[in-house]
C-alpha cells in the first residue's frame, strides 16, 4: 500500500509539472501586443507648425497627450512628449491606432484637423515593427522601436514614424488633415491678444526659426515635394577603398530624403530606400581613424536618381562612395550596370585621428579634408527636411 502510494504522488508530481511546464510554453509563445513607445509631433525645420492639441490614441479608449506645442525638429524628428514614467502603467501600452490634432501651419497661415483611425492594415504594420530587432552594433545589442512621430506636413499631410536609438522608419505617408476654419481666440487667446490676427501671429513667429522666413521667401511651399522625398528606388549603399588594408566601420549612418535614418549593419532587410541626403561612416589605416562626413546636394539627388534608377522600381543599382589611397580623393556616383551618374555636388568634411593629435583640444588639428570651407556643414538642409 504504501508503494502504491508513493507511485500515485509520484503521477500527480509529474503531471502538475507538466501542466505548469505547458502553461509557461503557452504564456512564452503568446505574441507581444503591448509595448513601451512614446508618442511626439514633429514638422519640417523650415516649416514650423503650432499645435493647440495632439493625442495618439491607443487599445479601446486611451488617449495619449503629446504636450509639444511648438514644433520645427525635422521631418521624423522626435521632440518633446509625455513619458510613459507620466502613467500608471506597466509593460506598456496598446498599439498607436488612430490620431486626435489640430495644429496651424505657420507657412501657410491656414489651420488643419485630423480625427483618423487607423486602417487596420496600418495597425499590423506598426505591431510588425514593434516585434522588429534592431542591432546596436555598437553596443552589441538588439534594440526595439520606442518612438511614435507624428509628422505635420504643409498641405495637411500627415507622415508616421516609428524610431530608436539607430533607427528611424516611415511607416505611413498617406494620412490627410482637413483644412478647417478657426478663430486665433479660441485656437490661442493669448496669441490673439498680442497679434490679433492669425496672419500677424504666422509673420511673427516663424521668424522664431532660423531660416525659415528666409527659405519661405526664395521656396515658397512647394506641395509636391515631400512627394519626391517618398519616393523609393532599388539601390544598395556601397563604400569601396583604394587601399584594400583600409578596415570600414561597420557602423554606417544613413539619412534619407523621407525622413528615415539607419546603421547598414542593424540586421534589418533593406531593399526599397529613399534618396540619400547625408552618410557618415569611420574607416582605419593601420594607426589612423577617419571619420567622413557626406553631404548630398538636394537638387541632384532629386535629379539623378529616378534618371539612374527609374520611377518603375525595375532597375536596381548602386550607390557607390570610392576613397582613394590618400583619404582625400572621392568619387561619388550611381551606378546602374555599366552607366555611371556622377554626384558631383557633394559636400564632404573628413576628420582624422592620429596617435599624435588623439588628445588635442583643438578641432582644426583634427580636420583632414573640406570641399566646403566657405559653408559651415550646419548650413546643408534640404528645403523640406
Amino acid at each position: 500500500m504504501a508503494n502504491k502510494g508513493l507511485f500515485i504522488h509520484t503521477i500527480i508530481i509529474m503531471v502538475s509539472v507538466f501542466i505548469c511546464t505547458s502553461c509557461k510554453s503557452n504564456v512564452k509563445m503568446q505574441p507581444k501586443t503591448q509595448f513601451v513607445w512614446e508618442p511626439s509631433v514633429a514638422a519640417p525645420i523650415y516649416y514650423p507648425v503650432e499645435t493647440k492639441y495632439a493625442f495618439v490614441t491607443f487599445g479601446e479608449s486611451g488617449r495619449y497627450p503629446i504636450m509639444e506645442n511648438f514644433i520645427g525638429t525635422g521631418i521624423g524628428v522626435h521632440s518633446g512628449g509625455v513619458g510613459l514614467d507620466d502613467f500608471d502603467t506597466e509593460g506598456g501600452f496598446d498599439l498607436p491606432n488612430g490620431l486626435d490634432v489640430l495644429w496651424l501651419s505657420y507657412a501657410e497661415k491656414k489651420y488643419y484637423k485630423a480625427n483618423i483611425k487607423f486602417s487596420q492594415e496600418l495597425q499590423d504594420r506598426i505591431l510588425e515593427l514593434f516585434r522588429e530587432n534592431v542591432y546596436d552594433s555598437e553596443y552589441k545589442k538588439n534594440r526595439h522601436y520606442t518612438g511614435f512621430v507624428v509628422t505635420l506636413l504643409p498641405g495637411g499631410k500627415i507622415w508616421l514614424y516609428l524610431d530608436c536609438t539607430t533607427r528611424c522608419t516611415l511607416v505611413c505617408d498617406s494620412l490627410q488633415g482637413k483644412e478647417v476654419q478657426v478663430s486665433l481666440k479660441d485656437f490661442e487667446k493669448d496669441a490673439f491678444m498680442i497679434h490679433g490676427t492669425t496672419e500677424k501671429l504666422c509673420e511673427s513667429a516663424i521668424k522664431d526659426y532660423e531660416g525659415a522666413a528666409e527659405n519661405l521667401k526664395k521656396n515658397g511651399i512647394p506641395l509636391n515635394l515631400w512627394d519626391q522625398y517618398a519616393e523609393r528606388f532599388r539601390y544598395d549603399l556601397k563604400i569601396v577603398f583604394e587601399n584594400e588594408k583600409t578596415i570600414l566601420s561597420p557602423d554606417v549612418m544613413s539619412h534619407f530624403s523621407n525622413g528615415e535614418l539607419y546603421c547598414n549593419d542593424d540586421r534589418v532587410p533593406k531593399d526599397m530606400q529613399a534618396r540619400i541626403k547625408y552618410i557618415i561612416c569611420r574607416w582605419r589605416v593601420a594607426d589612423t581613424l577617419y571619420m567622413g562626413e557626406f553631404f548630398f546636394d538636394e537638387e541632384e539627388v532629386l535629379r539623378s536618381f529616378p534618371l539612374a534608377l527609374g520611377r518603375d522600381c525595375r532597375q536596381k543599382g548602386e550607390l557607390i562612395v570610392h576613397i582613394d589611397k590618400y583619404n582625400n580623393g572621392f568619387d561619388i556616383f550611381l551606378q546602374v550596370g555599366d552607366k555611371k551618374y556622377e554626384l558631383e555636388e557633394t559636400k564632404i568634411h573628413v576628420f582624422r585621428e592620429t596617435p599624435e593629435n588623439k588628445d588635442s583640444d583643438d578641432d582644426d588639428d583634427d580636420i583632414f579634408f573640406n570641399n566646403h570651407r566657405d559653408q559651415h556643414s550646419s548650413t546643408f538642409k534640404f528645403i523640406g527636411e
